[in-house]
């Protein structure tokens, strides 16, 4: 399901809901949360009390950088994994 809002710029913005983000993806919820846990996707917003989701650009842009990753070199290019580690990553304390 997705719930549709604004931004303060007033542009559109997508929230995807858990299932969404697993069909989009191909990976399962423990793999999709570890690798928020490793800051290797993007975090989920709170919607509400007992509901969360994402937001569909961020979504996508982690898909495009896997698709581009995997292209770069038959076994992908340690600088690029990096770099997309440290997209996703959490701030540090």
């Amino acid at each position: 399901m997705k719930v549709d809002s604004q931004d303060i710029a007033g542009v559109p913005v997508k929230v995807l809901r858990l299932r969404e983000v697993l069909r989009k993806t191909g990976l399962s919820r423990s793999t999709l949360y570890n690798r928020i846990t490793d800051g290797q996707f993007p975090r989920q917003i709170s919607l509400g009390n007992r509901a969360i989701g994402w937001l569909e650009a961020e979504v996508d842009t982690w898909i495009s950088d896997r698709v581009r990753f995997s292209r770069h070199t038959p076994v992908g290019c340690s600088r690029c994994q990096r770099a997309a580690s440290e997209r996703w990553a959490l701030p540090e304390k």
